[in-house]
């Protein structure tokens, strides 16, 4: 089975308080609305950073919202094997990468013969694959945004009076 390469986003803790002040019914779905706002746009910025040679690794990243109110929690993950290669490279000296994928990219690029895929094996063997952080990197840049738009649905909190 496959490994799931994800981030995940919680009910931003200042929000937390803002559950006595308003109807649970109220809370849940500013909350719910927040985090759909916040998990489309991870999700579209994670995306744009994804490298495309087949565009599988795009397609494949999903958001789910799981919980409610205060315990309300996003997901931007890929189940995807490769895409944790793409997320935290590969190191230095790790065993070369499976023959068939590599085979498959480099028939697409023009590349042919088991020796030249073999090279490409043992090149990432011996020198590592740079990591891309596109999830972290995606978290990072949408942060900013996320908080707005938490504090529009909210009308302000945390920071009102």
């Amino acid at each position: 089975m496959a490994d799931i390469i994800g981030v995940v986003i919680t009910t931003p803790v200042g929000f937390i308080d803002i559950d006595r002040s308003l109807a649970p019914e109220l809370f849940d779905a500013k909350a719910k609305h927040a985090m759909r706002e916040s998990m489309k746009l991870l999700q579209k910025i994670a995306q744009d950073k994804t490298p495309v040679d087949t565009g599988r690794a795009q397609r494949t990243l999903r958001t789910a919202i799981i919980g409610r109110t205060v315990n309300i929690t996003g997901v931007l993950a890929s189940p995807e094997s490769y895409f944790y290669n793409l997320e935290y490279g590969r190191s230095v000296g790790a065993a070369m990468p499976p023959e068939p994928p590599l085979t498959a990219w480099a028939n697409r690029h023009g590349i042919e013969g088991r020796g030249a895929v073999f090279l490409i094996r043992r090149a990432i063997s011996r020198r590592g694959i740079r990591p891309l952080h596109i999830m972290q990197g995606a978290l990072d840049q949408g942060m900013p945004d996320i908080v707005r738009m938490w504090m529009k649905e909210f009308d302000g909190y945390p920071s009102r009076s």
